[in-house]
């Protein structure tokens, strides 16, 4: 499926080949290691963001047509594959035992990123649509997945749990998961309800985290940090059957 935007002639869909699998590899690497200084640091030697986990998982890529350059990506591994295979990557980070026993097929997204040329709202977007697609082919009840943020700051974390809350975005305790690195103190729960929200906190807040929320996921508890990328991972939840009308007919779900 192709599309156009501002000008700039770009499709979305699942990478068929070797090549274009690396192709993704390769912005992950530009993006993780090289702009935010993180990532694996084994992905020096090839220049390309992989681990183990990428050869069970798909890869949803978003191409410039005209330069055939991959701008954006996600990585996506069904909980069917995993459960065969390796696991989910948030296992790492989480007890995810509530949410394995979740009824319907669940997909883990993870590793997206953009060019820093085309973060203009085009691309998220585009990957959203072809996401939209991916579950509704696989029959995919709920996505879900770590959203990172760059701060250990444990005030600004209690900020964002405070968001969190304000949005109506925590998840029921009954799904909570358990943060295998935490990072917020658990006698701070007093402390988020009465948090600060300020500008200077919001601002924090990643992107896609906000994009999240507005479409309807569910933040399941408190972050846990990622020592690797030294990042700060919130586990998010996207039930299919609970997404808003407004977000459920603009990506046809």
């Amino acid at each position: 499926m192709n599309y156009y935007s501002k000008g700039r002639p770009l499709k979305v869909n699942l990478a068929k080949s070797k090549e274009d699998r690396e192709a993704a590899m390769t912005l992950r690497y530009n993006v993780f290691n090289v702009e935010l200084k993180e990532g694996l640091p084994s992905s020096h030697a090839t220049q390309k963001d992989k681990d183990e986990y990428d050869e069970y998982c798909e890869h949803l890529t978003v191409v410039n047509i005209d330069s055939n350059l991959v701008v954006g990506t996600y990585r996506i591994l069904l909980q069917s594959v995993a459960e065969k295979g390796i696991g989910f990557y948030s296992e790492n980070e989480f007890s995810m035992d509530r949410i394995n026993s979740l009824p319907g097929e669940a997909a883990e997204v993870g590793r997206s990123c953009i060019h820093p040329d085309y973060r203009d709202g085009s691309v998220i977007s585009l990957l959203w649509n072809g996401l939209a697609e991916y579950i509704k082919e696989k029959n995919v009840r709920y996505l879900m997945g770590c959203a990172s943020t760059h701060t250990k700051d444990v005030k600004i974390l209690k900020g964002i749990q405070h968001y969190l809350r304000q949005k109506n975005a925590l998840i029921d305790e009954s799904y909570e998961l358990h943060p295998k690195n935490p990072i917020i103190p658990a006698k701070s729960e007093s402390d988020i309800m009465n948090g600060d929200c300020s500008k200077e906190i919001t601002t924090q807040i990643p992107p896609l985290i906000k994009g999240y929320v507005r479409l309807g996921s569910k933040v399941c508890g408190n972050p846990s940090f990622d020592p690797i990328f030294q990042t700060t991972d919130y586990f998010i939840l996207f039930d299919r059957n609970l997404i808003s009308k407004k977000y459920g007919s603009h990506y046809k779900i």
